[in-house]
């Protein structure tokens, strides 16, 4: 794949959660059309929401080795893209941050107080919808279409 893609983190594990990206990444299909996504790393599971990505929304998904050396992962990433539980100690945040491209990280169980500037993303990491408007309007795509709840 040429061209500007995203780049998921993809270990699903205590502290990653590539499949929750991965939905969030299926959610926003339609924003994201021509957009191709890499998977870094990832498990057997994690390769299969990626096929099913593809077969169900049409965006190119492709799954990198863990041994490929991160810095060719990088190259040409327009977006980083990961969710954690607790911590970002296991991310390569110095790597993407040295590359000059943009990240986008979420942590579903903060473990200090998330300054209220960050708590969209303390919800986004909780809501696949939430997190894949996040990652449209990163790329400068529309955002996902609301969902109207039913008054009574």
């Amino acid at each position: 794949m040429n061209g500007p893609h995203i780049l998921v983190d993809g270990q699903d594990d205590a502290e990653g959660r590539s499949l929750f990206v991965v939905s969030a990444l299926h959610l926003a299909a339609d924003s994201l059309a021509g957009i191709p996504v890499r998977v870094f790393g990832g498990d057997r599971v994690v390769r299969a929401a990626a096929d099913v990505l593809y077969w169900d929304t049409g965006l190119q998904a492709e799954m990198l080795p863990s041994r490929l050396p991160f810095g060719e992962a990088l190259a040409g990433a327009a977006l980083y893209v990961a969710v954690t539980t607790s911590s970002t100690g296991h991310l390569p945040m110095a790597a993407v941050a040295a590359a000059g491209i943009r990240c986008l990280v979420a942590m579903q169980l903060p473990v200090s107080a998330v300054p209220p500037e960050q708590m969209i993303l303390a919800r986004a990491a909780n809501d696949t919808r939430a997190f894949g408007n996040l990652i449209a309007r990163a790329l400068g795509r529309p955002p996902l279409p609301t969902w109207q709840r039913r008054r009574r």
